[in-house]
């Protein structure tokens, strides 16, 4: 009865906007505190992650959510002066155990590769290299890999071996005075249409 009402609860904050993707990290933060097993937490993952890929654009914010996650844990340790290396480890294997039950997709794929960044450097360690490989396992034995994703699984592979480096894009910046001028000959425009 629990349990129904459960999947039912999370049903409708799926259905409701954006309610379950602003909460989610939230959610599997508290899974990862308790006292669930970790077999239960990834079927609980999957789950949700299942509600959220029914709109691509929520779980690639979501992904971007998750991979911030590694880059975000360590610069609180660092801002506070105290390095607690077991505590950071702990939140970075519990994230890359969320990552591992995001949904065998082509959005998916192609957000971490996006993403990677975020997390290639935590390649270095055992566990979370380990999950992200069962990850990308588990994808390429998914019979629905189209080629295209399936290049991109190839990099994620790569990159979670240590054989390839992604830099951070940076993306253009528009100077203040292209936002001026082109409001400026949209105002000009929308001010001739009318005299």
């Amino acid at each position: 009865m629990v349990k129904k009402n459960a999947v039912e609860f999370f049903e409708k904050l799926a259905r409701d906007g954006t309610i379950l993707l602003n909460n989610l990290p939230d959610i599997l933060a508290k899974l990862h505190h308790g006292d669930t097993s970790s077999s239960d937490i990834k079927k609980i993952s999957t789950f949700l992650f299942k509600l959220l890929s029914r709109n691509e654009r929520h779980l690639g914010q979501f992904i971007r959510k998750l991979c911030n996650r590694f880059k975000l844990i360590f610069t609180a340790i660092y801002i506070s002066f105290r390095f607690q290396e077991v505590d950071s480890l702990d939140k970075w294997i519990h994230t890359a155990q969320s990552i591992s039950a995001l949904p065998a997709g082509e959005c998916s794929i192609k957000k971490l590769v996006e993403f990677a960044p975020q997390f290639q450097d935590k390649m270095q360690i055992k566990e979370i290299k380990d999950i992200f490989a069962s990850f990308c396992e588990n994808v390429q034995n998914c019979a629905t890999l189209t080629p295209e994703t399936l290049q991109l699984l190839i990099k994620l592979q790569s990159i979670v071996r240590g054989e390839t480096r992604v830099s951070a894009e940076k993306k253009p910046v528009k100077k203040r005075a292209e936002y001026t001028e082109n409001a400026g000959t949209k105002k000009a425009r929308g001010i001739s249409k009318f005299v």
